[in-house]
């Protein structure tokens, strides 16, 4: 089983002046793919964003229900993605004992030196929706996910 840790802000909502707020490209079939591997016992699904730091997802269900469309937001929340807890590097909510993927688009150089320690830098899939509005759906055809 592989832990999969999920940032919102310009990872599953856009964040760009152009198209700022907007759900990212392809979030549905990103969704079902992570929905259907949690169902088959291959994820378990964390919220890894300044949306939810203290164990607690109600503000980043709030945050969800008005940027994603609304079967989406549906299956978001049949999926009961588990809140994480930490304070001041993501990192502190990432248990290094399971495999895991990061998805993030902004980690700072103190969580990179963590990751580097547990040698776990490939873990991370940075994400850049400015750079490639297509990601998820690269992302989904990579391989990453099966």
């Amino acid at each position: 089983m592989k832990d999969i840790y999920l940032d919102v802000d310009g990872v599953l909502v856009r964040d760009n002046l152009e198209n700022f707020g907007e759900p990212a490209l392809h979030l549905p079939w990103f969704f079902s793919i992570l929905g259907n591997g949690q169902a088959d016992g291959l994820f378990r699904v964390y919220w890894l964003t300044t949306h939810c730091m203290n164990g607690d997802d109600t503000q980043v269900m709030r945050f969800l229900e008005k940027k994603a469309e609304p079967h989406t937001f549906e299956l978001i929340k049949r999926m009961k993605i588990q809140p994480t807890s930490w304070t001041e590097l993501k990192t502190e909510a990432i248990d290094f004992t399971q495999d895991f993927l990061w998805f993030d688009d902004d980690v700072s150089l103190k969580e990179r030196e963590v990751l580097r320690t547990h040698g776990a830098e490939d873990k991370l899939i940075e994400i850049d929706l400015q750079k490639d509005k297509h990601q998820l759906q690269t992302i989904i055809h990579s391989g990453l996910l099966d």
